[in-house]
């Protein structure tokens, strides 16, 4: 019988893409930046919680989960109308 307690729950996993999201929607980014963001909040998940049976739908999901929360309006949150508008980065 397996034990659900070792699986990331929805919630889980949503917070961490919105997170995610929140942090992209903050400074311009291609598709390179979120899959590296992903993988490593994905990482550092997984080393805080029992390790999932299955890492590599964990990775998946949460690859999707964020990419969808990010082009469904996350970018929004920097008050940018449009991703295009984002303000660029001050170093």
């Amino acid at each position: 019988m397996p034990l659900t307690t070792n699986r990331p729950t929805h919630h889980s996993l949503y917070k961490l893409a919105y997170s995610l999201a929140i942090r992209i929607a903050h400074q311009p980014a291609d598709v390179d930046d979120l899959v590296q963001e992903a993988i490593w909040s994905a990482h550092r998940r997984l080393n805080k919680k029992p390790q999932p049976r299955k890492p590599y739908s964990l990775a998946r999901t949460v690859m999707l989960r964020s990419m969808y929360t990010y082009y469904a309006g996350g970018w929004r949150l920097s008050g940018a109308k449009h991703r295009e508008d984002l303000p660029l980065p001050t170093i």
